[in-house]
């Protein structure tokens, strides 16, 4: 699905995350209702990660 928005080979991540972001909204869902960016932190294995994407309503998030 992200070749569908992503024409060229990104140069940073922001890239991807703009075009995941495009398909959520193409798919009808609403940032801040559905789901929300880098918002919140976790710890895993000692170390602090920045969730990309958390998907509110179904409790998942992307790294």
């Amino acid at each position: 699905m992200l070749r569908t928005v992503i024409f060229d080979k990104p140069q940073k991540e922001i890239e991807v995350q703009n075009a995941i972001e495009a398909l959520l909204l193409g798919r009808g869902l609403n940032k801040g209702i559905d789901y929300d960016r880098e918002s919140g932190k976790f710890e895993f294995s000692g170390k602090e990660y920045i969730q990309i994407l958390l998907f509110l309503n179904y409790h998942y998030a992307l790294k």
